[in-house]
């Protein structure tokens, strides 16, 4: 039987997903919108020490994140706190936030968005930016393509 969504759902397995290296972390998709019909997205992000997202903003989409492993500095509008596993955050849609691992073990988070975003693809184009120091000129526009907006102050 097809789902709302269209699609007639499907199983991630642990070690399956398409997986990116990219902002310093280890991204692996669980599911991407061509498989959700667009309706959501998922993937594990693996964090090194000092490692993280910079403080931004998306307009389209919300976001939550569970951490897995690890201990995490999260920032959801003007709170920011400690996760550590079996923490929850919902970001909705136009709050600003940020996930960063000050410590030194690594830590690992699931993260939901919803309506799928497409990170998959912006991860491809980030990584056809040349390799070396990052040129925010360049990099700016593919992130904005993505709805993803740098706020200042991270």
């Amino acid at each position: 039987m097809l789902s709302p969504s269209g699609g007639q759902g499907f199983i991630s397995l642990a070690g399956e997903g398409k997986s990116f290296q990219a902002l310093g972390a280890t991204w692996v998709f669980k599911s991407l919108g061509e498989q959700t019909g667009g309706t959501l997205e998922t993937f594990e992000l693996f964090f090194p020490p000092s490692v993280q997202l910079p403080t931004h903003v998306h307009r389209q989409f919300d976001e939550a994140i569970y951490v897995l492993e690890g201990e995490l500095t999260v920032r959801v509008g003007d709170r920011t706190v400690t996760m550590r596993a079996g923490s929850f955050a919902f970001v909705p849609r136009g709050t600003v936030h940020r996930v960063e691992n000050g410590g030194t073990s690594p830590a690992k988070i699931l993260l939901w968005e919803a309506p799928a975003p497409s990170i998959d693809k912006l991860l491809e184009e980030m990584n056809q930016l040349p390799p070396g120091p990052t040129d925010m000129g360049k990099l700016l526009p593919v992130l904005l393509k993505y709805d993803i907006e740098l706020v200042g102050g991270s």
